[in-house]
């Protein structure tokens, strides 16, 4: 597995070019894979692009940072959690990320409504509950940055 310095990934809004974050290429048939499903264009890109993108990763003990995984890890972590939470995450919620150290997972709507927005799931609170911290990926992933990984949110 080789890291590659974020600066070489554009996805399109070219919010990860200015920071330190790594990303894993993805392999051709996960990125073959990525056009089908029903995801916003955004993850699609970024899906295409990576297989694994680590955003202020704490290196040395893995307790800081989001990593958003690839789709086949999200669609494995959002049937995992549906059966643990059936109440709470629906058909068009898709856990995309996880933050490092705690329990939270990134989350993009796949809901018309709401489309593209993404929320931070709280397993210990109700869903009414979870935070609405963007409404595109590219916003949630420029405040992130912003914060230098800082949960905005909190």
């Amino acid at each position: 597995m080789s890291l590659i310095p974020s600066e070489t990934l554009d996805f399109g809004s070219g919010v990860l070019s200015e920071y330190k974050s790594y990303y894993v290429p993805a392999a051709e048939e996960l990125q073959n894979d990525v056009n089908s499903h029903d995801i916003p264009a955004e993850l699609k890109k970024l899906w295409s692009k990576a297989s694994r993108t680590s955003i202020y990763e704490d290196m040395s003990y893995g307790q800081w940072g989001l990593v958003i995984h690839d789709n086949s890890w999200a669609h494995r972590e959002t049937e995992l959690y549906r059966d643990m939470y059936p109440d709470q995450l629906s058909t068009q919620d898709l856990i995309f990320g996880e933050f490092l150290g705690d329990s939270e997972k990134a989350i993009i709507s796949l809901d018309p409504a709401d489309y593209g927005s993404i929320k931070i799931m709280q397993p210990l609170e109700s869903k009414e509950d979870w935070p609405v911290v963007a409404s595109s990926l590219s916003e949630f992933l420029e405040k992130l940055l912003e914060g230098k990984g800082q949960k905005y949110w909190s």
